[in-house]
């Protein structure tokens, strides 16, 4: 009985291994277990009995144990005795392998014929649910949908849920801005390499298995995305989400879908400035502080002398964006665009309680430690997204409001901010533009410049329209100001008030 408990078999199931080795005088047309492959259209490394196939009873043992054992390890993705997740799927890729990625430039080739879980719901089922108005049981069929890396599904599911949050804002047609940017015409493969824009970070450079092209492809988007959203200064999670995107769908739709995310009003999905980034790390070591003690108190235990636990968030985005493998991201991202940032804390919480369980001393320094973990997860994408899901009451409302003080406290200094300060150029000065204009006052224009978004002020101001010395005509306003971009009009009233727009 014990035995039977530890294969993970069932009395059945034996009954059925033995029947089938009564039969094994008659001819077979594939029976037993490779029968039951073949109707699933699946590959198994478990024995066959069968075929005319004749032993003797110490072979059959010897058989039997080996079924016994290989059942045992293939049983499920949600069972982690025996061999690791992580083993099992090196396995399954020996026997059949999976072709990388859906998109041609995406390392490994197009499409794939590999094994894949089965699929809770269908992509068409979730968009019924979602348009019905039944957002809780579409969230649950996204959590649920354990569909492979590779699995064509995503090219219709993510486009979807990115344009759940699309907005009136437009910022052009995507291949005229690369048009004017880079020279490059429609469908163009970059000839020379396309650099990552300055508020992507060079940790952030992550592409998930792109080759050169696909990368050129990724910066491309990223640098567009960054001239049309001028307010952004800092977003260390714009390069990665691109990256993933490509995968999946072709560059002017992944440019759409990542614009929608920047502009969603209704949920966070990616950082823009520096102090918000900082910010979610003080968040993130809250949330984990309040939702999961015993793992905030195990990793105090670990940390050495010169190590802070405020350190160690710091770099919490990195352990999924970087460390993460591509099998388990694109589960994480399937939830993150359902439901919003807060799927990015679970997976934190929940990548945190597993390392505390799974570490009791530590050579190296925490961080490296986490990292080092991560990257070699012995969990399967189902048990970690199970792990970051079983968080109770784990609410929006909670994470914005811990957001809200934590941001307020940064700018009131009370919080210190990260030790790794912004790399941003410094800011131009306004000073010469009083000179030749009699509108705004030197006080009025340096209060005004304080309000502007960073990535701005780091350009030289320039005079190009004044109705001193141009008139008040309509048409030479057009035509003075359409050459630059972006514009600030001041206007002053006979009362003396003045406004900015």
């Amino acid at each position: 009985m014990s035995s039977r408990r530890n294969t993970g078999l069932s009395s059945s199931m034996m009954g059925q291994v033995v029947e089938n080795k009564r039969r094994n005088s008659e001819p077979s047309t594939g029976g037993g277990f490779e029968s039951g492959c073949a109707r699933s259209g699946r590959k198994s490394s478990i024995f066959t009995i069968g075929e005319n196939y004749e032993f003797d009873d110490e072979e059959f043992q010897r058989k039997l144990s080996t079924c016994l054992s290989t059942y045992s390890s293939n049983s499920s993705l949600e069972s982690e005795t025996g061999e690791t997740w992580r083993s099992r799927n090196q396995r399954r890729v020996s026997i059949v392998p999976i072709a990388m990625g859906l998109q041609p430039w995406v390392t490994g080739g197009q499409g794939s014929s590999g094994f894949r879980p089965k699929k809770r719901r269908k992509y068409d089922e979730i968009k019924t649910l979602v348009s019905s108005g039944k957002v809780n049981e579409a969230k649950g069929a996204v959590r649920d949908g354990d569909w492979d890396w590779s699995d064509e599904v995503r090219t219709r599911l993510w486009p979807f849920l990115t344009a759940l949050h699309e907005t009136k804002h437009t910022s052009g047609d995507y291949w005229d801005l690369v048009k004017d940017i880079f020279g490059h015409n429609r469908n163009q493969i970059p000839d020379n390499k396309v650099l990552l824009p300055g508020p992507c970070p060079p940790e952030s450079a992550v592409y998930y298995k792109l080759d050169e092209s696909g990368v050129s492809l990724c910066n491309r988007i990223c640098s567009v995305l960054i001239y049309s959203y001028p307010d952004i200064t800092y977003c260390p999670w714009l390069c990665p989400i691109t990256a993933l995107f490509l995968h999946y769908m072709e560059e002017e739709k992944a440019y759409a879908s990542v614009g929608n995310l920047l502009k969603a009003t209704n949920k966070v999905f990616l950082t823009q400035a520096r102090l918000q980034a900082d910010a979610s790390g003080m968040v993130a070591l809250a949330l984990t502080k309040k939702f999961s003690k015993s793992t905030y108190s195990s990793l105090v235990r670990l940390l050495k002398e010169d190590e802070s636990v405020e350190a160690l968030f710091d770099s919490w985005s990195l352990w999924i964006f970087r460390d993460l493998p591509i099998h388990h991201m694109v589960r994480v991202m399937d939830c993150f665009l359902m439901e919003g940032v807060k799927v990015l804390y679970r997976v934190a919480i929940g990548i945190l309680y597993h390392f505390t369980k799974m570490e009791t001393f530590l050579e190296a320094s925490v961080a490296t430690a986490v990292s080092e973990h991560v990257r070699s997860l012995e969990l399967s994408p189902a048990r970690l997204m199970k792990k970051a899901f079983a968080i109770r009451n784990f609410r929006s409302a909670e994470i914005k409001s811990v957001t809200v003080k934590t941001t307020f406290d940064m700018k009131s200094n009370k919080i210190p901010r990260s030790g790794s300060s912004d790399s941003l150029p410094a800011s131009k000065g306004p000073l010469d533009i009083p000179n030749s204009s009699r509108t705004i006052t030197v006080k009025e224009l340096l209060g005004l410049w304080q309000w502007l978004p960073a990535r701005i002020t780091m350009q030289e101001p320039m005079l190009v329209y004044t109705t001193d010395e141009d008139g008040c005509s309509l048409s030479t306003f057009y035509h003075k100001v359409e050459a630059y971009e972006p514009t600030l009009l001041v206007l002053k009233a006979t009362s003396g008030e003045v406004r900015q727009n």
